[in-house]
C-alpha cells in the first residue's frame, strides 16, 4: 500500500505556489506517513527486551515480561562440599577429597514462554569428619534441570607419604526443553598427604562464575564451584571441608 496518494492540490512547474497550497499538501503528506507507520509500542520479533535473574536458593515463580515469546535460560547447580576429615593419631595426617561443581547448561525456548517454578540450587555443606554435602540442582519448571556437584570423601587418618582416590563427581544437565549447551560440572581433585602435618587437600571444581575451593578447606566463591577439603595434621579433632557454591538461573528474555 502506497504511503502517499494523490496530493490534495497539484503544483505545476514553473508557477508561483501560495502558503496554503503548500501547506495543504505538507499536511497531508504527514497524515499518511502518521496514519501508515507502526505504533509506539511494536517490538520487532526476536528484540532482546529484558533479563531475570534468579539468585536465592530455594522455590520461586518466574513471569515471563510483557511481550516476550522467547528465552535463553541459563541453569547452573550448586557445587558440592569438600570431603571432612576424621581424628588423626600421633604421626598420622589426613586430607579430605575436593567436591564436585554444579552442572551448567543453556536452553532455548523458541515461542510459547511460560510462566515456571525457578529452583536454585543450595550449596553443599560442610560436615565434620565426614563426606561433604551434596550440591542442589538448579530447575527451569521440568525444561532445563543443572544438577549439583557430589560432596568429597573424607580424608582418612594415614600414615606418609599416602593419596586419596579421585575428586567428586559434577553434576549433570538433564530436562525435556531445548539445551543450546548441556555441560557437566568439573571433578573435584584428590588429596596427598606428603607428611606428617603436610597435606594437599583436593581442590573443589571450578566453573564459568567461579573457582573451588583450595587451600586447606578453602572457600568456593562465585557460583556452582566445588568446596575444598579439609587438612589435618597429627593429633587433629574431626575437620569440616568447605561449603560449595549456591546455584543461579538466568533468563534473557526475547519478543
Amino acid at each position: 500500500m502506497a504511503i502517499i496518494g494523490t496530493l490534495p492540490v497539484t503544483l505545476q512547474n514553473g508557477t508561483t505556489a501560495d502558503a496554503t497550497q503548500v501547506m495543504s499538501d505538507f499536511n497531508f503528506i504527514v497524515n499518511q506517513v502518521n496514519a501508515n507507520a507502526l505504533p509506539t509500542s511494536f517490538v520487532a520479533p526476536g528484540t532482546f527486551i529484558n533479563v531475570q535473574r534468579f539468585l536465592t536458593p530455594g522455590v520461586s515463580t518466574y513471569t515471563p515480561f510483557s511481550g516476550a515469546t522467547k528465552a535463553l535460560v541459563y541453569v547452573m547447580g550448586a557445587g558440592g562440599a569438600g570431603g571432612g576429615t576424621i581424628a588423626t593419631g600421633v604421626g598420622q595426617s589426613a586430607g579430605g577429597v575436593g567436591a564436585g561443581a554444579g552442572a551448567f547448561g543453556i536452553g532455548y525456548i523458541s515461542s510459547g514462554l511460560t510462566t515456571q517454578t525457578v529452583t536454585v540450587g543450595a550449596q553443599g555443606a560442610g560436615v565434620s569428619g565426614s563426606i561433604g554435602g551434596i550440591g542442589g540442582s538448579t530447575s527451569f519448571g521440568g525444561l532445563f534441570v543443572a544438577g549439583g556437584g557430589q560432596g568429597g570423601n573424607a580424608g582418612n587418618a594415614v600414615t606418609p607419604p599416602n593419596a586419596s582416590t579421585g575428586g567428586a563427581s559434577g553434576g549433570l544437565c538433564t530436562g525435556t526443553g531445548t539445551f543450546l549447551f548441556a555441560g557437566g560440572g568439573q571433578t573435584g581433585f584428590a588429596s596427598i598427604v606428603l607428611a606428617v602435618g603436610v597435606v594437599i587437600n583436593g581442590s573443589g571444581g571450578g566453573t564459568a562464575f567461579g573457582s573451588g575451593g583450595t587451600i586447606n578447606a578453602g572457600t568456593a566463591t562465585g557460583y556452582g564451584a566445588g568446596g575444598g577439603g579439609a587438612a589435618a595434621s597429627q593429633s587433629t579433632g574431626p575437620q569440616a571441608g568447605s561449603a560449595g557454591a549456591q546455584g543461579i538461573c538466568i533468563v534473557f528474555e526475547f519478543a
